[in-house]
Parts: C-alpha cells; sequence; structure tokens
C-alpha cells in the first residue's frame, strides 16, 4: 500500500529536490526497515515494519529510471542502459529467490531481512560516491500539500480495497466503497492541481499520448507477471511439493530470459523497428504462456508442463518491459523524469516516432 501509494509523489519529490538526495533517504529507510523486520517477533512489529520498508522502496525506486534519463540524455545510451539495468534487476530477483529459499529453508525467515540490511549498506555507500550530487529544480513558491495527501490517499485506498477484496468480496459495500472513494480522492486530486501555481503533478503532462499508453502497457504487464508469480509458486509448492529451494529455481529461468533477452536482443531491436512494435507480439506470448499455466495438471511435471510456459512468459516480458519503459522515459525532461512527463513541444514529439534502422523521424 505504501509502495504504491508513494511513487508518483516520490517521484515528484525527487523533481523537486534532487534525485540522488531521495534515492538515498528511500534507501537508508529501506535499509532500517529491513533490520526491524527481521527483528520482529510479533505480527504488529512485522507489518508496521513492512509499511515503512514500502515508504523506502516507493523514495528508491522510482529514482532509478529518472537517474539513467540524466546519465544517458541520448536514446542510444539510454537503450543500452535500460537493457543492462533489466538484465541486473532480474538475475538480482533470480539470485533473491534462490537464496530466500535457502534461508528460509535452512535458518528462517528473519533472514531474508536481514540480508537486505548489508546490501542496503552497500549500496548507500556506492551511491553516495559514484553518483553526482542534484540538486533539484526547488520549490518556487509554497508546496502542493493537498495535491501531495490526495495523491497518495487515492491509490493507496484503491490498493487497500483490491487487497482485501478477496476477503471483503469485490462486491462487498467495504470494497465498492473504497473503490468509489479512491476514484472521488483521484477526481478532487486532478481539480486541485488545475488550480495551483505550482501543482505537484502538471495536468499538461497528462496528455501525452505515450506516456498514458505506456502506462497501460505497464499496468497490463504487471497483472500478468503476479499471475505468473503468485499462483505459479502455490501451484509448485502446493501441488507439486516443491521446497522453497526448488521454487526459487524454478522461477530463474524467467528473471535470466528477462534480462539477457532485455539487453542482448530488445534493445537492438528497438534501434532498428522502434518501442511500440515488439510490444504486441510480446503480449501475444504472455497470453498463450497464461494459457499454458492454467491448464497445467494436478500431476504435472515442471519440466513439460511448467519451464515452456515460464520460457514463454521470460521472452514476452523482455519484449514488453523495456519498450514500455522506453516510451514513457522518451518525453521525460531533465526537470520531470521522476513523472515520465513530457515537457517537449508538439514539434519536437515528432522526434518520438521511429522508421527503419532506428533513425527518428
Amino acid at each position: 500500500m505504501t509502495f504504491g501509494g508513494l511513487l508518483l509523489l516520490a517521484g515528484r519529490l525527487g523533481d523537486l529536490f534532487g534525485r540522488k538526495r531521495v534515492f538515498l533517504f528511500g534507501l537508508s529507510l529501506f535499509t532500517v526497515a529491513s533490520a526491524l523486520c527481521g527483528l520482529s517477533e510479533s505480527r504488529e512489529l512485522l507489518i508496521g515494519a513492512r509499511f515503512l520498508q514500502g515508504i523506502g522502496a516507493a523514495f528508491s525506486c522510482s529514482m532509478v529510471l529518472g537517474i539513467l534519463v540524466r546519465i544517458f540524455p541520448d536514446a542510444a545510451g539510454r537503450n543500452r542502459a535500460m537493457g543492462t539495468y533489466a538484465l541486473v534487476a532480474n538475475i538480482g530477483g533470480s539470485i533473491g529467490l534462490l537464496i530466500g529459499g535457502v534461508l528460509t529453508q535452512e535458518l528462517s525467515w528473519h533472514w531474508i531481512f536481514f540480508i537486505n540490511v548489508s546490501i542496503g549498506v552497500v549500496g548507500v555507500l556506492l551511491a553516495s560516491n559514484l553518483l553526482e550530487d542534484e540538486a533539484g529544480i526547488g520549490v518556487l513558491e509554497r508546496v502542493d500539500w493537498a495535491g501531495g495527501l490526495l495523491v497518495v490517499a487515492a491509490p493507496t485506498l484503491a490498493i487497500w480495497a483490491i487487497v482485501n477484496a478477496s476477503r471483503d468480496g469485490w462486491p462487498s459495500p467495504r470494497t465498492l466503497a473504497s473503490l468509489f472513494g479512491a476514484l472521488a480522492l483521484a477526481v478532487v486530486f486532478v481539480l486541485v492541481e488545475g488550480r495551483v501555481q505550482q501543482p505537484l503533478l502538471p495536468l499538461g503532462r497528462l496528455a501525452s499520448k505515450s506516456l498514458g499508453a505506456a502506462n497501460l502497457v505497464r499496468l497490463c504487464l504487471g497483472f500478468g507477471l503476479s499471475i505468473v508469480l503468485f499462483y505459479g509458486a502455490l501451484y509448485l509448492q502446493n501441488v507439486l511439493h516443491f521446497s522453497a529451494i526448488r521454487t526459487g529455481f524454478a522461477y530463474f529461468p524467467v528473471n535470466l530470459v528477462i534480462g539477457v533477452g532485455s539487453l542482448l536482443f530488445v534493445s537492438r531491436i528497438i534501434r532498428v523497428v522502434g518501442p511500440s512494435r515488439p510490444m504486441r507480439p510480446g503480449f501475444g506470448l504472455l497470453a498463450l504462456s497464461l494459457l499454458l499455466l492454467g491448464r497445467a495438471p494436478v500431476h504435472g511435471s515442471y519440466l513439460t508442463d511448467v519451464m515452456p510456459a515460464f520460457l514463454l512468459v521470460g521472452v514476452g516480458a523482455s519484449l514488453v518491459a523495456l519498450p514500455s519503459v522506453t516510451i514513457a522515459m522518451s518525453g521525460a525532461g531533465p526537470n520531470e523524469s521522476g513523472l515520465g512527463a513530457d515537457e517537449r513541444q508538439p514539434a519536437d514529439r515528432r522526434r518520438l516516432r521511429y522508421r527503419g534502422r532506428g533513425q527518428p523521424l
């Protein structure tokens, strides 16, 4: 809830006060919260620490792409950087699944949080020394506190409704009231942003078709991958009776194919045909993989019933993930990349279209 609810606000704060500063704050908070998670002996303390983890994750993760855009302003360098980022992120996910399974099975679940502490400390030290200091554009007048409150409250309430819908039911009054409340807060946010002099989210940026399409694509991709991760783990552990370690190994092909495919193949495809065309076959492969997983039998086999679908997930996701991020960030100005906004004039937006061998029109 805190991670999803604070992403937009955290991204904008990075634009205003400097992405390095906000990134270090988020990573430090995430590290401290991880230690609290590992030390927790009660459900209440664990949930509270997880909320803090979500805040730290929102402030750190929302800065990564903005930092890459500033370091690599040209399209070719940016595509290579995005591909490398995808490779590192997915290899990290694979290693995390493997190590998490080992720690949970051999030690205890507490250690999946303690290991984050050492990683977080190293990350803070490296970022402090390697990232360039950036002042940000600053706050010209008063801070849009009303917009900040609404932009956090609306998605947080929506996420809370979705998370609890499995318990309360989608048609339940509580779920429907929460969803309508989130929608009402979003409408009020738009009204507020249209009136204040220094809005948190300039409404003109919402008119960017490329940004809207990329966000819709990312939303659909998130749904598909969440199904694979959540129900796939349930199938592997509860139906095929895989251990935690074996489940981690089972997901390794997915992350490996996404990472390697994004760096070695998809980044080159984008340079030739542009970022939009690869996403169509990518979603087709993702749909096919979900159909295959939906047909997995009770007495199935990983090699024949799961792994082929997982490989298709990796190929399809790599064809969607990197191009969609490229489209979203291609219009981001140097002072608004935290929002993924487009601050260029209409005549300049023609550069977002591609022709043969990646040459801009």
